[in-house]
């Protein structure tokens, strides 16, 4: 069998990549996707099928067990650089070789006062209760997203302020969900942590540098960050003075989310973000054609199909 796939590559442009044997590796696909992304296999963020699933199988890993089928959309962004004890043997001679150093990994701004970066969280369709959790507890954790999902939960079902209609269900249906690892968070979970915390939680869209500031108007005088690429979250942390990590601020120093957006900036210079409004997808059960993530989450609750796929 000989594989074949269609590339979305950022910035909105699609290739064709064929010509891959069946008994090719991972690395094999990804120095495919260098020749027509010139995006570097140890920055390539692949994701493949509807709803966006993360390859995570290792360079050495067979295609055809790696879980992603010939005819699939494939989507690859550019992100920081892998560890090197996981990239392709290749890239590992060529990085020691130039001396560099093999644990950095986060996007950095160090002009003066903070020096904030970008912590990369793991793509597990929980990546917003992950950031959450690493930003708000202390210590900061990439472990606390079983946590946050039950503590949402409980939440929607005590508030007042959440009806059936602005959920679009009944509460109870919506918390259940909610517990749910493949079911992802969005604005309300995180307007509901903010409060939770008492804590304003800033999210920058990647994609228009807008950041978004759930409980602004509380009064809280904390405040944590996170960076949005349009289907997944990160952390952000920072350094002061050579003190301790810090991952909670002031709300009011502008020194920090100054920084937060040169971070931003860069990603968004680097086109490292997916317009999940110009989606072709197509429902699998019906054969309807339709376009982004809102139509297919129309879709799917009038008439119960969950069945999609890229186009």
């Amino acid at each position: 069998m000989v594989y074949r796939f269609r590339l979305r590559i950022p910035g909105g442009q699609s290739a064709v990549i064929q010509g891959i044997n069946s008994d090719a590796k991972v690395s094999d696909l990804a120095e495919k996707i260098k020749e027509v992304s010139k995006i570097a296999p140890s920055r390539q963020m692949i994701k493949f099928g509807y709803p966006p699933a993360e390859l995570k199988s290792g360079p050495n890993t067979l295609l055809s067990a790696s879980g992603i089928r010939s005819g699939v959309t494939i989507m690859v962004s550019e992100g920081p650089p892998k560890p090197l004890w996981e990239r392709a043997p290749i890239e590992q001679k060529e990085e020691k070789k130039k001396g560099k150093n093999k644990n950095c990994s986060a996007s950095e701004s160090k002009e003066g006062g903070w020096a904030m970066k970008r912590v990369v969280v793991p793509d597990d369709n929980s990546c917003l209760f992950t950031a959450v959790g690493y930003v708000c507890e202390s210590p900061s954790s990439m472990h606390h997203s079983s946590t946050l999902r039950q503590i949402c939960a409980s939440l929607v079902i005590s508030s007042s302020d959440l009806s059936e209609a602005l959920l679009g269900k009944s509460p109870s249906l919506y918390a259940q969900e909610l517990l749910n690892p493949n079911k992802w968070g969005g604005a309300i979970e995180l307007s509901l942590l903010s409060k939770y915390y008492k804590t304003e939680i800033v999210a920058v869209d990647v994609q228009t540098l807008k950041p978004y500031i759930y409980s602004e108007n509380k009064g809280y005088r904390k405040r944590a960050y996170l960076v949005y690429n349009g289907i997944h979250y990160d952390a952000l942390a920072g350094v002061r003075n050579s003190g301790p990590l810090s991952t909670i601020f002031d709300a009011n120093d502008k020194d920090v989310i100054s920084k937060v957006l040169d971070i931003a900036r860069d990603a968004q210079k680097k086109r490292q973000y997916v317009n999940v409004s110009s989606f072709s997808l197509k429902c699998n059960d019906c054969e309807k054609k339709l376009t982004g993530a809102n139509e297919a989450q129309k879709h799917a609750a009038q008439t119960g199909h969950r069945n999609f796929s890229q186009l």
